[in-house]
């Protein structure tokens, strides 16, 4: 629209025009009155009177979508995984979506990111669902990269996983699982998930089925069982590179309840360094 905005109001306008009601972001301390100012606190009046009226109307509309929007207070940076774990008493067990804060996103077609993500949610609905993306050999060191069946391929092997699982655990409730068959959905049922593998591994392990690298694009959509994961991995102190992941846990999660990843038809632009800063400035 023309307009220079934080990127996380451009994450949030993105979520609540794709029908999400509550959105909770993780913040570091010295980052909380820098956020609270953005959504909850309206302009001084003579700052506010003197904008355009398009921007006024503008200003309004952040006070609005702040209405939608809460913070959680991550004390030290711990990790990926530590950070989704300080949302847990927001989430109030129920399934979420996730979403990056320092990543934005743009659909190819009419159809946000996020919308195609919620609408294969409600296709699959009970699944864990995270949402994925070809990369080159280049970027397997700096992603979690997946693997696994497409649907076509899968239907067959998720009902012998199926019927294995319930032979194998009479007093279990059966786990509903199903894939979508609409040919706008690019669905995956993933057998693997590595965080940043070698590049030797992932050629051996992890090309999907058409030859290609899949990686996670940034979007999840996760039972509250993901909070048990993570704290067990907090108080046993289970590290990876340092700190507490999430990748790690989502890979538990795809062996004892099912996972699958949605291609997402658009592009993501990471700000997390200096260069892909500048490369969405040239871009977005």
């Amino acid at each position: 629209d023309g307009m220079l905005k934080p990127a996380i109001l451009i994450v949030v306008e993105e979520v609540v025009a794709a029908g999400i009601e509550d959105i909770c972001i993780v913040v570091q301390p010295s980052d909380l009155p820098d956020f609270q100012r953005l959504f909850h606190k309206s302009l001084p009046p003579a700052s506010f009177h003197a904008l355009s009226n398009k921007m006024q109307a503008y200003s309004r509309h952040v006070l609005e979508l702040g209405k939608h929007v809460q913070f959680v207070v991550q004390e030290q940076q711990d990790g990926f995984g530590h950070a989704v774990y300080c949302a847990r008493e927001f989430v109030n067990n129920e399934p979420f979506l996730l979403m990056l804060g320092d990543h934005l996103y743009r659909a190819e077609g009419h159809e946000s990111c996020t919308m195609q993500v919620i609408e294969a949610y409600n296709r699959n609905k009970g699944v864990n669902m995270v949402s994925i993306q070809a990369v080159s050999d280049q970027q397997l060191a700096s992603v979690g990269v997946v693997t696994g069946y497409w649907s076509s391929e899968a239907s067959e092997l998720l009902d012998d996983q199926q019927e294995s699982k319930n032979d194998n655990d009479d007093d279990s409730a059966p786990v509903q699982v199903q894939i979508s068959a609409s040919p706008r959905l690019k669905v995956l049922n993933l057998t693997s998930l590595v965080e940043k593998p070698n590049p030797d591994f992932a050629a051996e392990k992890l090309r999907v089925p058409d030859g290609k690298y899949y990686g996670l694009f940034g979007h999840y959509v996760l039972k509250p069982s993901v909070f048990t994961y993570l704290e067990e991995n907090i108080k046993n102190n289970v590290r990876v590179h340092g700190q507490f992941q999430l990748t790690t846990v989502l890979d538990r999660m795809r062996r004892e309840d099912k996972m699958i990843g949605l291609a997402i038809d658009g592009r993501r632009f990471d700000l997390g360094t200096p260069e892909s800063y500048v490369n969405v400035l040239q871009d977005f």
